[in-house]
């Protein structure tokens, strides 16, 4: 443009200038973006490759595990512990009554309802469902009949095993409860799982036989040895089993809960999260027992800290 023309028209130089100021943005943009994209790219690879080396890790997992001496090894562990359980459990009482579960028609009679009262004694509501309420309570071993043949018991089941005090009893009745669930009320895989953990659960318990009648076992002298904190180390063993035992429970607590979920079946049902609960205030016992423990370990000073007799 001839420069008298620029001096006439000085706006002309401006959209040049803009012009030029704008590409210089779109480049420095272009660049930021050719750059976050190279980001992303590399980003990519990375977890491509991490994921690939996962699945290459599983891989050799799957095809360790699936060895032919692993299997055989999985499997013999696996019968001895069902062995273990099937033989640990004494043989059912012979008593004047038992303890039942039933599962009853929310919607039946007052006749009804006034014939169970009249055989069930300490009866206690487990769960309530949509159209049924199971009910655990005793019943005279003569009026057992008479309480199945009722119309508005939907679901029976008796439990006659043997009463026994103490944690250890405590958790293997959980272990023979769950042993003696009916198989047909729960699918073949949740039967599996919960007679697995049964299993595991049997084993706590006579983890803690073990412990209580080491206990009782403790002579005077050692109790006075311990009094002055010099049993220690052998109190601190004690405690590592117990812990070892709890951390086995939260496992089979958590593998229990998730079975019942899969369980349509009311009494079964009901067995199950009764156990639950069971186990779980076996845990907090467990861990007063371990606090108890660790100061006793400790001598006079760590009782006098914690009140523990």
């Amino acid at each position: 443009m001839p420069s008298h023309l620029e001096n006439i028209l000085p706006g002309s130089r401006e959209p040049r200038r803009a012009c030029k100021i704008e590409s210089k943005r779109q480049l420095r943009e272009a660049e930021r973006n050719c750059k976050r994209m190279e980001s992303e790219r590399n980003r990519c690879l990375e977890e491509g490759n991490r994921r690939c080396s996962e699945i290459g890790n599983l891989g050799d997992d799957c095809r360790q595990r699936f060895e032919e001496g692993n299997v055989r090894a999985f499997l013999l562990n696996e019968i001895k512990k069902r062995c273990a359980v099937a033989h640990s459990f004494e043989p059912r009482r012979d008593a004047d009554s038992y303890e039942v579960t039933l599962a009853i028609n929310r919607f039946a009679s007052e006749d009804d309802i006034d014939e169970l009262s009249k055989l069930l004694e300490d009866a206690e509501r487990l769960l309530t469902l949509e159209d049924t309420i199971v009910v655990k309570g005793t019943v005279r071993k003569d009026r057992i009949d008479f309480l199945k043949a009722l119309p508005a018991v939907q679901k029976f089941k008796v439990d006659n095993l043997p009463e026994e005090s103490g944690s250890a009893a405590a958790v293997k009745r959980v272990a023979s409860k769950l042993i003696n669930l009916d198989d047909e009320s729960i699918p073949e895989e949740v039967a599996y799982v919960v007679e697995s953990e049964a299993a595991d659960i049997a084993t706590v318990s006579e983890e803690f036989g073990s412990l209580e009648e080491a206990e009782a076992a403790k002579s005077v002298g050692y109790r006075l040895r311990r009094l002055f904190g010099l049993m220690k180390e052998a109190e601190e063993l004690e405690i590592e089993r117990l812990d070892a035992s709890r951390n086995n429970l939260a496992g089979a607590l958590q593998n229990l809960k998730t079975a019942a979920t899969h369980v349509d079946d009311p009494v079964a049902k009901a067995v199950l999260l009764e156990q639950i609960e069971v186990l779980s205030q076996q845990q907090d016992e467990i861990s007063s027992l371990i606090e108890g423990k660790r100061k006793k370990a400790n001598g006079f000073f760590g009782l006098l800290s914690g009140g523990v007799h």
